[in-house]
């Protein structure tokens, strides 16, 4: 190696180790300023629902025209911290901002509650208890559900069955065809043994987090890193990264039974694009035919749930005037954290039952 080389590349070491030095001491402290609180309204076993309210200098804020009330349903998949992560520049920030009254389906780690789980459990029982108590609590009739990821297939899966009790669907980074070409993890799964994963009581959070960053390896375990170091002295990037990384990594364990007839129903049934989803574990066969207000949200660069397996979406809608949808330039997570222009996820979902409310 010359002399130079040798030289940059222990100029660059140099740098790294700074970097990393500095890094240390910028751990985000925990939020004081938050623009709302959040209480917990009702727990049971396998979940908890929590309603968020805005404050104003610590005294709690009355809705002065309620223009909806929104349920979200996140993902099983790591924890639901993350529509809240970044307080007043979150989806539930921006939800609040826009006059909503939202609640939160949080589901608690398995093991915690009941151990005998099923697909039909997290898309027909829990949601509807939480929707039949949101109704009773409110007295507002007109439920909106906000779905995530696989969340949105749940909130899908409940919207067909119970379609007199949700007034409208917007489902962000959710997978309708499962089968589209740039769906790495759809292929992977195909060589997955069922039997195997029905057995087993659970699939631990790391073994979650491990399979994840496999679909991804540089960009989720180097480049990133590379990224932070660049951006260092920059203070918001710096308390945004490591809010994510630490949500990132705490990822709940999962019942293997769920995940085995999930990935049997979608990811190997495709069931949504063959027009009929059978639900085994209920006995229930839906007929997948949306002729209800539902908006679209997916990112165009995300690699998890590929833009054209979300846009599958429109090919399901009877009445095209019931459909809408808003791309954003980032990836699957970055639909979390999407600050770039004015109109992030949530705000649009909030324009957007804003419009349905008037319509």
């Amino acid at each position: 190696m010359s002399d130079f080389l040798l030289q940059s590349f222990i100029s660059e070491c140099k740098d790294i180790a700074s970097g990393l030095d500095r890094l240390g001491s910028k751990w985000p402290k925990t939020y004081e300023d938050s623009s709302f609180i959040r209480n917990m309204v009702k727990e049971e076993l396998d979940y908890r629902l929590y309603r968020y309210q805005s404050v104003d200098n610590g005294r709690k804020k009355t809705l002065k025209k309620k223009i909806k009330t929104v349920l979200i349903i996140y993902s099983l998949i790591n924890r639901a911290t993350i529509v809240d992560l970044q307080r007043n520049e979150s989806l539930v920030g921006d939800l609040l901002d826009s006059d909503c009254d939202v609640f939160l389906l949080d589901w608690k780690e398995f093991g915690d509650g009941t151990l005998d789980l099923s697909l039909s459990d997290y898309s027909f029982r829990f949601i509807e208890e939480c929707v039949d108590f949101i109704k009773n609590t409110t007295c507002d009739s007109d439920i909106n559900l906000v779905g995530l990821c696989q969340g949105g297939v749940f909130s899908l899966l409940y919207t067909l069955k119970n379609k007199n009790k949700v007034r409208s669907l917007a489902l962000m980074s959710t997978p309708i065809d499962f089968k589209t070409k740039k769906d790495t993890m759809s292929k992977i799964l195909e060589h997955i043994n069922l039997d195997h994963l029905y057995s087993i009581p659970y699939v631990s959070g790391s073994m979650l987090n491990s399979f994840f960053n496999m679909l991804a390896p540089y960009s989720v375990l180097q480049k990133k890193y590379l990224t932070l170091i660049e951006k260092q002295d920059d203070p918001g990037f710096v308390e945004n990264f490591f809010l994510m990384e630490n949500w990132r990594m705490d990822s709940p364990k999962v019942s293997g039974a769920v995940l085995a007839e999930f990935i049997k129903t979608f990811y190997l049934r495709n069931s949504f694009l063959n027009g009929n989803v059978e639900v085994k574990s209920s006995g229930l066969a839906l007929e997948v035919e949306i002729d209800f207000p539902v908006l679209n949200l997916y990112g165009l660069r995300d690699r998890l749930v590929p833009p054209e397996a979300s846009k599958a979406l429109v090919g399901l809608v009877s009445n095209q005037l019931l459909y809408s949808e808003v791309p954003f330039n980032c990836g699957h997570i970055g639909m979390f954290t999407f600050r770039e222009k004015e109109l992030t996820p949530g705000k649009a979902i909030g324009m957007w039952l804003c419009q349905e409310s008037r319509g």
